[in-house]
């Protein structure tokens, strides 16, 4: 038998080399997710040929898989990084959301998104949480659910959620009510509410001028508070 010298350095295990692989193309999964995303492309964006052949000139033809690859495993290993990515970044912090519920009337498609604002290194920080689709009707028990699945995937405990800022709609108020998470109604919302009802003819007409000016006063304070002089 052959002695082995016991400085000399030692082979890597298959184990190290599988790891290596899977790094690689959770890596590469996550760029081309954030390709497609960013482009507004379909999944089968890459199976264009001239997409295809940029993504194999930069990955490797072991990495660029066919569309439903993306549309499955691509997409929850680019899921799983970020949502790792904010867990890393809001660890332990006081964070304040805000939420919103966007109804297309046309398709009956909806969507909520979950931000949040966080103060860090006395320094503002925002980062969006979630967005998801909600069925109809978009009841206070469904928001709560996507705000506790929110908080369950990112590890976020419901005490570090100090304040909530929503629309002023029932069923929202009633999940954040149920969350016993603080909350309040969106200051533009309301005020974007009061000149839709104008605008609607729920408001008379002599009340529009008294409108306009409280309206431009209001705009001229936020002007001056942003250091500008017109409005």
């Amino acid at each position: 038998m052959y002695g082995v010298a016991a400085d000399a350095p030692k082979q890597p295990k298959i184990t190290a080399f599988t790891n290596t692989e899977e790094e690689l193309q959770i890596k590469a999964d996550v760029e081309i997710i954030n390709f497609i995303a960013r482009r507004n492309e379909s999944f089968s964006v890459v199976e264009d040929p001239f997409a295809h052949s940029l993504l194999v000139l930069k990955y490797g033809a072991n990495f660029v898989k066919r569309d439903d690859y993306y549309r499955t495993t691509g997409l929850k290993n680019a899921t799983d990084y970020w949502n790792q990515k904010v867990i890393d970044l809001i660890k332990d912090e006081k964070l304040a959301f805000t939420t919103d519920l966007w109804t297309n009337l046309s398709s009956n498609f909806a969507l909520i998104v979950i931000t949040a604002t966080y103060i860090q290194k006395w320094k503002r920080h925002n980062i969006i949480l979630a967005c998801r689709s909600i069925d109809k009707p978009h009841t206070a028990a469904k928001i709560q659910a996507v705000i506790e699945e929110t908080l369950y995937e990112l590890n976020i405990d419901v005490k570090n959620v100090i304040f909530i800022t929503r629309d002023d709609g029932s069923d929202v108020k009633k999940a954040c009510g149920d969350l016993a998470i603080t909350s309040a109604q969106c200051g533009p919302h309301a005020f974007n509410n009061t000149v839709q009802s104008a605008f609607n003819g729920d408001v008379e007409k002599e009340e529009l001028p008294k409108l306009k000016k409280k309206a431009q006063r209001l705009a001229s304070s936020f002007c001056k508070k942003a250091g500008r002089r017109n409005v």
